[in-house]
């Protein structure tokens, strides 16, 4: 029996039947012997159930007459999981063999919250009406859908999953895939066809399916779809963001433009095509938003081809009458005046509209055409695209009225009648108690537009007087004022460590004390100092005032005392804290702690607290060299800073701290590091050793050599001339020179001491060398040895076969020779490990560096005095421009003539 055959009857076993199987019987040691396999391949029988779950295979409800059928299955399943633990292993091995480095601690500071980007202020005039829907929205794009809300209309394809739970006489819970073929195959069942039927028909066709097998009422079957599918459909035209996307299903043609950032300003979303299935239909977002009745085929299909055109007409409305306000609109042609009112929803109130005002274009001009409402809209007026429609209701204007205002009890609007006067506003508006009843006055409008005050003289009037009581006019308006208007007012302040902090309004002279302002204040707080300060100052003159100090405790608790005294208007009681007079006293912890931070002084902070309120010592902590300096304060004396040294225990004891050294104000607590302490350092190693990678420092100063050492050597295609070292310590970051040939062999100069973190190189042999055309006559007396040099070869003044020559023979040989603007004494050679020699000068001749393989050999131009660097630097650009134009038209002439001599050979052969 083979270890398929064996899991299967395990799983059969332990799973569906307990014990005993119909299907198939197992012995005791076929159980034991799949419980092994399991267990040696690290796989659950839990495992392999949840695996089955996502293929459709719900070992809980499975029959035995259903157990052939899912062999395939649960060993795909074996396989999945197998395959996925070693991907984790593998993932998890990287992660083991990376070096970790010690995280450093970030410095304590107040850490700013991420403030979100301000949102631009929405102005409808800058959308076309519809468009702005789609802007500053979002869609989640999901696969899983945990609510069963799904709607009926929904059309099921291949690819959607459905839960079916049975809650009657019968219980089930079933998953279902609808497979390629648009069937779903229920155990026992004859296969159900269900693409392309909506979700509602689905569960009535479902329902009568499983009451075949299965006993319930209607009200205990329940259908859900778990996951929905996903639709490709490709986005063009007018939209912000065309392409392809991959959505949900149950996402319609909406979402998707949504997705796609909505239309562009001239993206049409009332002549929408959806390309389906070849067949093409086309959907009027504004069917939408003007009437909801309409129903139009949103839904979406793998493949559908959305394309959003041009707008070929807009009109604006203008105006104060339209209910929407101002926007610009969409119409479709065929559209005009009636189709536009009824799709912006028409005006306000049609009793006050009288004219319609087009702005329009006849031909080359600009024109305002007005018309009569009701004529325009039995002549349903003809639209075009930028045609602006004005229209702006009429206001009502009443003039048989009068206005009071101002200091009375029943102030606005009254009715003017034949004999009016101000008696009659007096005795219908009732004056007020605070009302100043001596004047008021009247504004009154002229036909000429002026206006003119009349005063009103209302004692005169409440008295009888028939002369002083003035007839009202129309659109008159009668004001009446306060008492208080002609009144200063003053006002006291407390302000500080008191419940309620104000200031309170008080009559004039000198009646208010101490006692009344903080009883005003509910009292000052348990810390408030029991002195406070009175800030006066002049009313009459900013430059007079003062200061005093009073006894607000003895004040508040007894009034008669003389500490409660009297207070001017303006004065300012100030009530300070406690902690306005406290200097702020820290401790502060730095070095090898987790978390080193500044904490507020107290007398019971003591030195285990504080390494506890910093997160403990560091594993790298020296628990017997902890120094604390301390600032020596002495009155009216300079200060010393004084020092201890002391140890502690590594296991501090949160709950059970003790007594320990005593901290005082200012101390800085400096946990040391231990001596030599430092995490496992590691050097990279690549290119041309037998077994590159990483290698851990495990001795003080290992070198080059020993690395390589351990790397077990060179292989037969390394270059160690041209090795590199790129080390990255601190601030540093950069090449560091030498010669890993000859720290191969141990030489002590070039043989360095490595750093954790470089990166050693090894390339593979280089037999070339290469010349930098700026300052050589390259392509024109260039000489080839085709004895030695491929003649093929394009680019021979850049690459070049290696010779142990100096720089001279090379650019004499290969490059044509110094231009006449080549400055020699600058020639250097740049070794393939970085290292740059340059040519000696010694006044009547002149030593060239040795080249060595894969070297560079670069030559400078001399500087003409009469340009500036940038100048000089524009120069020797266009040289090389010029040469490789000489170079490219020198290698098509060679292909040319290839080509010609080619020709002639096949000539004559045939």
């Amino acid at each position: 029996m083979n270890l398929l055959q064996r899991i299967l009857i395990l799983m059969t076993l332990l799973l569906v039947f307990g014990i005993e199987s119909n299907a198939q019987t197992a012995s005791p040691s076929d159980v034991s012997a799949g419980k092994q396999e399991l267990a040696d391949k690290d796989i659950s029988e839990q495992e392999i159930k949840d695996k089955l779950m996502t293929k459709g295979v719900d070992l809980d409800n499975l029959k035995p007459s259903q157990l052939p059928t899912i062999e395939a299955d649960i060993q795909q399943a074996i396989l999945e999981i197998e395959q996925e633990k070693s991907e984790a292993s593998e993932k998890d091995e990287v992660e083991k063999e990376a070096p970790k480095e010690e995280p450093k601690e970030a410095p304590k500071e107040e850490i700013e919250e991420p403030q979100e980007e301000p949102v631009a202020e929405y102005n409808p005039k800058d959308y076309i009406y519809g468009h702005h829907l789609f802007y500053n929205n979002s869609i989640s794009k999901y696969t899983t859908v945990n609510s069963t809300a799904t709607p009926d209309n929904y059309v099921l394809d291949a690819g959607d999953q459905l839960a079916i739970n049975i809650f009657g006489t019968s219980q089930a819970d079933l998953l279902y895939k609808i497979e390629e073929d648009g069937f779903i195959r229920p155990t026992g069942l004859y296969k159900v066809y269900l693409r392309g039927v909506t979700f509602g028909d689905a569960k009535t066709m479902l329902r009568k399916r499983f009451a075949l097998a299965y006993r319930f009422q209607n009200d205990q079957f329940n259908m859900s779809l778990t996951a929905a599918r996903t639709v490709t459909v490709n986005i063009y035209g007018e939209v912000n963001k065309p392409g392809s996307y991959t959505i949900s299903a149950l996402n319609n043609l909406f979402s998707a433009l949504v997705l796609a950032s909505g239309p562009t300003e001239s993206g049409s979303i009332r002549n929408i095509k959806i390309l389906s299935n070849n067949k093409e239909r086309i959907v009027d977002f504004y069917d939408f938003i003007t009437n909801s009745s309409i129903s139009t085929n949103l839904n979406l299909s793998n493949g559908d081809v959305i394309y959003l055109p041009k707008i070929t007409k807009k009109v604006s409305t203008s105006g104060n009458a339209f209910l929407d306000g101002a926007w610009t609109y969409e119409l479709i042609e065929g559209e005009n005046l009636n189709d536009f009112m009824t799709i912006v929803g028409g005006v306000i109130d049609e009793d006050l509209i009288q004219y319609i005002q087009l702005k329009t274009r006849e031909g080359e001009m600009k024109v305002v055409r007005d018309y009569e409402y009701a004529d325009a809209v039995r002549q349903n007026l003809p639209l075009k695209n930028n045609d602006v429609v004005v229209i702006s209701k009429s206001s009502y204007f009443a003039n048989n009225y009068y206005l009071v205002k101002g200091a009375v009890r029943r102030p606005g609007g009254y009715e003017l009648e034949e004999g009016d006067k101000v008696s009659t506003a007096i005795a219908k508006t009732v004056l007020a108690i605070e009302t100043f009843s001596e004047v008021a006055y009247i504004k009154r409008s002229y036909t000429d537009g002026s206006q003119r005050l009349i005063k009103v003289d209302v004692a005169a009037v409440t008295n009888g007087d028939a002369s002083a009581d003035i007839e009202l006019q129309e659109r008159d308006e009668l004001t009446f004022f306060l008492k208080s208007n002609f009144q200063d007012t003053y006002s006291i302040k407390v302000t500080g460590a008191v419940r309620e902090p104000g200031t309170f309004e008080i009559s004039s002279g000198k009646t208010w004390t101490v006692y009344d302002l903080l009883f005003l204040a509910k009292g000052y707080k348990e810390n408030a100092t029991q002195f406070g300060f009175v800030v006066s100052q002049d009313i009459t003159n900013s430059n007079l005032g003062g200061y005093k100090i009073v006894n607000l405790k003895k004040a508040f608790e007894d009034p008669k005392s003389e500490a409660n005294i009297l207070l001017n208007p303006g004065d300012k009681l100030v009530v300070p804290t406690n902690m306005d007079y406290t200097d702020d006293f820290v401790v502060k912890i730095s070095g090898a702690v987790r978390k080193p931070n500044t904490f507020k002084y107290n007398e019971d902070l003591k030195l285990k607290e504080v390494i506890v309120l910093a997160g403990g010592l560091k594993l790298e902590a020296a628990t017997n060299r902890i120094d604390i300096y301390r600032l020596d304060i002495t009155e009216n004396e300079p200060t010393t800073t004084l020092s201890y040294s002391i140890t502690v225990n590594r296991d501090i004891d949160p709950l059970n701290i003790g007594s320990d050294f005593k901290l005082e104000p200012f101390d800085h607590i400096v946990i040391r590091s231990a001596p030599e302490f430092e995490n496992i350092r590691y050097v990279t190693i690549k290119g041309e050793v037998k077994y590159p990678g990483m290698y851990a420092l495990l001795t003080e100063n290992e070198r080059i050599s020993d690395i390589i050492n351990r790397a077990e050597g060179l292989t037969n295609e390394s270059f160690p001339e041209g090795g590199t070292i790129l080390r990255r310590q601190g601030d540093f970051s950069g090449r560091v020179v030498t010669r890993l040939d000859k720290a191969v062999s141990k030489n002590k100069r070039h043989n360095l001491v490595v750093k954790g973190g470089d990166i050693i190189t090894i390339p593979k042999t280089m037999d070339v060398i290469s010349i930098d055309r700026i300052g050589t006559n390259t392509i024109t007396d260039l000489e080839v040895n085709s004895n030695e040099i491929d003649s093929t070869d394009t680019k021979l003044n850049v690459q070049i076969n290696y010779r142990a020559k100096r720089a001279k023979w090379y650019i004499n040989k290969f490059g044509g020779g110094f231009s006449k603007d080549a400055k020699r004494s600058m020639t250097k050679v740049i070794y393939p490990n970085g290292q740059v020699k340059r040519t000696r000068n010694f006044g009547l001749f002149k030593i060239y560096p040795k080249v060595r393989r894969g070297s560079e050999i670069r030559l400078a131009l001399k500087d003409n005095k009469d340009l500036s660097p940038d100048e000089r630097k524009d120069n020797a650009a266009q040289r090389r421009e010029l040469i490789d134009r000489i170079i490219d038209s020198s290698t098509a002439l060679l292909s040319l003539a290839t080509a010609a001599i080619t020709t002639m050979i096949l000539a004559d052969r045939l």
